[in-house]
């Protein structure tokens, strides 16, 4: 049951975060406080609270760096790919090529 109910938790604290952003209550400025917030404060205590309660077999870190490659691989292929597009374009397809973004999600799950 938990692991349907952190992804969900995440996503309605997503959707909290665009609600306020909609409604005024957090200016076009303040996400960046947040944004700082949950990438250098929340996010590196939630891996290090992670690795002290559940003690992960050793063979269970290969997925981390699994996937650390899988995301870089992308990057310089993209790159020479679209050398003969504009730059706005090669950098929006080598940071969004990876799907990066999925891993936010999963993250939990794993």
């Amino acid at each position: 049951m938990q692991v349907v109910l952190q992804p969900i938790a995440l996503l309605l604290i997503i959707a909290a975060g665009y609600t306020m952003k909609r409604t005024g209550i957090v200016t076009s400025q303040g996400y960046r406080v947040l944004e700082q917030a949950i990438i250098w404060l929340t996010l590196p205590a939630d891996i290090i609270y992670s690795f002290t309660v559940n003690n992960p077999e050793r063979n269970m870190l290969w997925i981390s760096l699994f996937g650390f490659v899988c995301a870089l691989l992308p990057i310089p292929f993209l790159f020479l790919v679209s050398r003969k597009r504009p730059i706005t374009q090669r950098f929006f397809l080598m940071i969004n090529g990876s799907g990066s973004n999925v891993g936010n999600f999963t993250f939990p799950v794993i």
